[in-house]
């Protein structure tokens, strides 16, 4: 199988080479392939992020085995932040070694030398919803100089050079508050300027992501893997329940039940990925579904304690109050100030 060559910098040399590699003609002014039906179904997003910063992201299927190798042409050791939201996909940096298997909700980490190759494999017929966001450290840092002096502890090891760090690989924990942010961009949406403005600042969030879950994975090594992969979409389907049934949730043990776990493992899955109780959670969910209510829609507030499964106004005014330093009716009358 011939790999398709990506340039890691410019991400729209690597959008030109999709669009030849899939023999598909766009109409597209945008960096966004809508890969044609004879080859899957989806979007591939090629985009730079001023000069330090390109992203490739696949949402979509496709219909045969396809090999990404990414090409560092630079003098600079690139690093790779990696992460797909639905199926596992396949991981190798060298000629001589092993794919290593990266699994849904996983993160890893990659430091990539000059002429070194770095691939990624996508299996057939599997969905993927993930990305590579690349940055060539030396630019990165050098256009952060106002604070790069600053890192410190566990980033050093990612991010101070010591004879290129080639070798650097990190295969992370999982990480739902990745997929959360990956749920917010739909690529096949973007368009105008303040969308892209979005993505822009979603990518940086992605990276800082990044950055907390490896110190966290960090401190927790040589800790058994509390949580399996199966446990781990338990609790993301725990978060989309949450979300879309506010108001019939009464306690924790429903959404237990709701995805085959026990209290006990539910509680610890959203401690370690979430550092919240179920309970905490549940209630974060209801204040940020209000702001968005008052912000959006004419329903009095009485309709809303109803809609996010609350009994008491009071008891939702202390919370929002607590959650947003602003009463629920003060947040209304700012937003929208009468004449």
């Amino acid at each position: 199988m011939k790999p398709i060559k990506i340039f890691t910098f410019p991400a729209l040399r690597t959008f030109n080479r999709f669009v030849k590699y899939f023999n598909y003609k766009t109409d597209n002014s945008l960096p966004i392939l809508e890969l044609p039906e004879q080859v899957g179904n989806g979007n591939i997003l090629s985009l730079d992020i001023f000069n330090d910063i390109s992203i490739n992201f696949l949402d979509g299927m496709i219909k045969r085995e396809t090999i990404l190798e990414f090409k560092n042409s630079s003098n600079f050791t690139i690093l790779h932040f990696i992460y797909n939201y639905i199926n596992p996909l396949f991981l190798k940096c060298g000629c001589d070694e092993p794919w290593k298997e990266v699994d849904q909700f996983q993160h890893a980490i990659v430091a990539q030398s000059f002429n070194e190759n770095c691939q990624v494999k996508l299996k057939t017929n599997k969905l993927y919803c993930s990305y590579v966001i690349s940055i060539s450290k030396a630019a990165y840092l050098n256009n952060r100089n106002y604070c790069s002096q600053r890192i410190a502890g566990d980033l050093k090891t990612i991010f101070e050079e010591k004879g290129g760090n080639s070798d650097f690989f990190h295969n992370g924990s999982y990480n739902l508050e990745i997929a959360d942010i990956i749920k917010r961009i739909n690529i096949s949406k973007l368009g105008s300027f303040e969308h892209f403005i979005f993505l822009e600042a979603q990518v940086h969030e992605l990276i800082n992501q990044h950055l907390i879950q490896f110190k966290k994975d960090v401190r927790n090594a040589g800790k058994l893997q509390s949580l399996s992969a199966y446990e781990v979409e338990a609790i993301h389907q725990a978060t989309i329940f949450i979300e879309n049934h506010l108001a019939e949730i009464k306690t924790v043990s429903q959404v237990a039940r709701q995805v085959g776990l026990n209290n006990n493992k539910l509680q610890q899955g959203f401690n370690e990925l979430f550092n919240l109780s179920v309970k905490k959670f549940i209630q974060s969910t209801r204040m940020k579904v209000a702001k968005d209510l008052l912000l959006n829609s004419e329903e009095s507030i009485s309709q809303i304690v109803y809609i996010i499964g609350l009994n008491s106004t009071s008891y939702f005014s202390k919370l929002f109050k607590e959650h947003y330093e602003v009463s629920p009716s003060t947040f209304r009358i700012k937003k929208f100030p009468k004449d």
